[in-house]
């Protein structure tokens, strides 16, 4: 299962679409009430590193929505003009 680094609002829809909570880290980060590790437990390092490797070995590391299997992009990258980014109050590229 891969790692996400998002949230749907209410419990039922993020457990329908993501399946169960397996690690809360980074908890001394976080703005609020937060329960979890206070940066991440070893033991999960440890297995996504192991993952991470075996999927690489296996040719399996690139898998992703943004990209079709021949690697292109799924939507062409479209790069901001100056008064583009200026309008939606982006600093500027230069």
């Amino acid at each position: 299962m891969p790692m996400v680094f998002m949230n749907l609002e209410g419990q039922g829809a993020r457990d329908q679409v993501l399946g169960r909570v397996r690690y809360r880290i980074h908890a001394r980060d976080a703005v609020g009430d937060a329960d979890g590790h206070p940066s991440g437990p070893m033991g999960m390092l440890l297995a996504r590193s192991i993952k991470l490797l075996w999927n690489s070995l296996r040719g399996r590391s690139r898998p992703t929505p943004f990209f079709t299997d021949a690697g292109e992009p799924v939507a062409a990258p479209e790069r901001l003009s100056e008064a583009a980014r200026a309008a939606i109050g982006l600093p500027s590229a230069s």
